[in-house]
C-alpha cells in the first residue's frame, strides 16, 4: 500500500475522488491476502488489485 501513496495525494491534490478498498479477511483459497488494498478513483481508473481473476461479484466500473 504505500507504494499507492505517491498516486493518492496526486489525485486528491487535483480533486479527483478516490477511495482505498482492501482485503480484511480470506475464506479458504484466496490469490492475496489480508492487506491487499487498490486505489480506485472515481472514473474507475484502478491502480492494485484486490483478486488475481474473476471474483463473481460484479464491478461498478
Amino acid at each position: 500500500m504505500p507504494e499507492l501513496v505517491p498516486r493518492l495525494l496526486e489525485w486528491q491534490a487535483v480533486g479527483s475522488p478516490c477511495a482505498v478498498a482492501g482485503v480484511v479477511a480470506v475464506r479458504g483459497s484466496a490469490p492475496l491476502r489480508p492487506g491487499a488494498a487498490p486505489l480506485v478513483r472515481g472514473d474507475g481508473t484502478a491502480l492494485g488489485s484486490v483478486s488475481t481473476g474473476r471474483t463473481g461479484v460484479s464491478r461498478p466500473w
